[in-house]
């Protein structure tokens, strides 16, 4: 019996122990999240951003699409009603799908890159794909 119970606390702090890097977004999606954000919230008061991507005028994608900044700078995003920045492009693709890119609907958000790479994001009602890509 002290080896069956032994077996069992063995298994279920092996549970307990695991760790996992995925998460599921809004949709339920599972992705898998960097260990620690590179993409972080900062207050847009008093900084000049070093790029600001919009919705565009016909409302059907990002303005611009693309775009490329240096290792720490700033991105301001304005998002609209109907429109948002989630992590990661939709088909998922190598970009990088960090967490700390997301900027809700009519929101405006500063986000700094901490790392190089390239980062990718979407709207999640309309699909349409974005990428920062820092040096």
């Amino acid at each position: 019996m002290a080896r069956f119970t032994s077996i069992v606390l063995t298994c279920a702090l092996a549970a307990c122990g695991s760790s996992s890097s995925s998460s599921s977004d809004a949709a339920g999606t599972k992705t898998d999240a960097p260990a620690s954000m590179t993409v972080t919230t900062v207050s847009c008061t008093g900084i000049t951003p070093a790029a600001t991507v919009t919705i565009n005028s016909n409302g059907n994608g990002y303005n611009p699409p693309t775009t490329t900044i240096n290792q720490g700078q700033v991105v301001l995003f304005t998002t609209a009603s109907d429109h948002d920045v989630t992590p990661g492009h939709q088909p998922a693709d190598s970009a990088i799908a960090d967490p700390g890119i997301h900027v809700d609907f009519n929101m405006t958000g500063c986000r700094m890159f901490t790392e190089t790479g390239s980062y990718g994001f979407h709207c999640s009602i309309h699909g349409f794909n974005g990428t920062i890509t820092v040096q």
